[in-house]
């Protein structure tokens, strides 16, 4: 799990940041933060799923990546955004497919 530290609080993320990558399953948002390392995000609301259990079982799959050691920046807020899509993906399609997103961002 990550650290408290290197999470970010999505409810305090600003509106305006840029998208970096976008795809069918996910969109990945940053912003400076200040600080002197990355911080992670993952939202995940009702259209992905009905059921609380899947939605954090996927966030937490997205928070076990290792997204502190990006391209990005050495001071950037990722914000990942999980699109409906991506519920219907299996277990291995999605290990697959979360390891492609670490090594495009």
């Amino acid at each position: 799990m990550l650290a408290k530290k290197l999470r970010v609080p999505i409810q305090l993320f600003p509106k305006n940041a840029k998208v970096v990558f976008s795809d069918t399953n996910i969109t990945v948002k940053s912003h400076k933060n200040g600080l002197k390392h990355n911080r992670l995000g993952v939202l995940v609301n009702k259209h992905v799923s009905k059921n609380a259990t899947r939605r954090n079982y996927l966030r937490r799959r997205f928070l076990n990546l290792s997204f502190t050691k990006t391209k990005i920046g050495e001071s950037d807020d990722l914000l990942i955004i999980l699109k409906p899509p991506i519920i219907k993906l299996t277990i291995k399609e999605l290990r697959d497919l979360l390891v492609k997103y670490e090594q495009l961002i």
